[in-house]
């Protein structure tokens, strides 16, 4: 339990955006935030043990307000797990690592950070992000479909599907503001500290980002080829640098579409590629050898999200780079 009461300052800070990274910021002394009030309790830990390790961990729940100072009645739960170091000396500099995602990758972390593998002398504490499945509260959004978008049993896709995707986010955006959650709370810290958003989570690493136009999509248009130049087209005259299709429904089908993106867009552009996990790892092979002509800059998704093997393997075979 020492290690989880010595973190407890680090941890609120970290939390409150009042340690942000060293950047352009700290040229202009921001005014020292309020003291804020935190409780740190020890609980079991929400998720399984390694063998072995239960002696070395302590499980907690750090509970800080939302918004600082400024807000002390609504507050922000986030699961932390200290590991002690194994070293007879350990460090006084604790190694702070935030956890992205579910109880899954909480699990994860904590196996990774017990493992064989991990042998530094600091101590190492798991925190959760804010809004995830084990914090409070959470932001989940049971609003928002995972699913097809279907209307009188016709199926939506692309710019069809897109007018309902957004009043679920809407949806799920209002529900969320009206039961009291700040979700503009890095803005609040932001503001709080006299600091921009972007140098409470590392600072600003550049000015401008390359984006891509997608477009190209399936529709249920008899002719793919028209509706394909209908989408791309427009995006063109609007002199993007990138451009990303859909293909998969099969090699050869893929090989014109991008034959005819390519044609559209020019050969200076970069043109990627989305099969949404349709293939396996033979048909993937057959699609790029076939596309080889219109130099595809990347292939999204090519083979099920689980085929771990197919992806190193595809990754060994061909040069196009594979985004997942």
């Amino acid at each position: 339990m020492a290690a989880l009461l010595r973190t407890t300052v680090a941890l609120t800070l970290l939390v409150l955006g009042g340690a942000p990274a060293a950047s352009a910021a700290a040229a202009t002394p921001a005014a020292a935030p309020t003291a804020v009030t935190e409780e740190l309790d020890e609980v079991r830990c929400p998720v399984p043990v390694p063998n072995g390790q239960g002696a070395r961990l302590t499980c907690g729940v750090l509970t800080v307000p939302e918004r600082g100072a400024g807000d002390p009645e609504n507050t922000v739960a986030l699961p932390i797990i200290v590991i002690d170091s194994v070293s007879e000396s350990p460090s006084d500099d604790p190694l702070v690592v935030p956890v992205l995602g579910d109880a899954d990758a909480f699990a994860q972390a904590l196996r990774t950070f017990t493992g064989a593998g991990w042998t530094g002398d600091r101590d190492v504490i798991l925190v959760g992000h804010r809004g995830t499945e084990l914090s409070r509260p959470t932001l989940d959004c049971p609003e928002i479909g995972r699913g097809l978008v279907v209307e009188d049993g016709r199926l939506l896709t692309g710019a069809e599907a897109t007018p309902q995707r957004i009043a679920e986010i809407t949806a799920c955006r209002e529900r969320l503001t009206e039961e009291g959650i700040d979700i503009a709370a890095h803005d609040a810290m932001g503001k709080l500290l006299g600091v921009p958003v972007c140098d409470l989570i590392g600072g600003r690493q550049r000015d401008r980002v390359p984006v891509y136009a997608s477009g190209g999509y399936f529709t249920r248009a008899d002719d793919q080829d028209a509706a394909l130049a209908a989408q791309l087209e427009p995006l063109v005259g609007r002199r993007f640098g990138a451009y990303k299709i859909k293909i998969g429904r099969h090699p050869r089908e893929d090989a014109a579409r991008a034959a005819l993106a390519r044609r559209i867009i020019g050969d200076d552009a970069l043109l990627t590629v989305d099969i949404n996990g349709n293939y396996t790892l033979d048909i993937v092979l057959e699609s790029l050898r076939r596309m080889a002509a219109s130099d595809i800059h990347w292939v999204e998704e090519p083979l099920a999200p689980q085929d771990w093997a197919g992806y190193r393997e595809l990754a060994a075979r061909t040069p196009t780079p594979v985004a997942t």
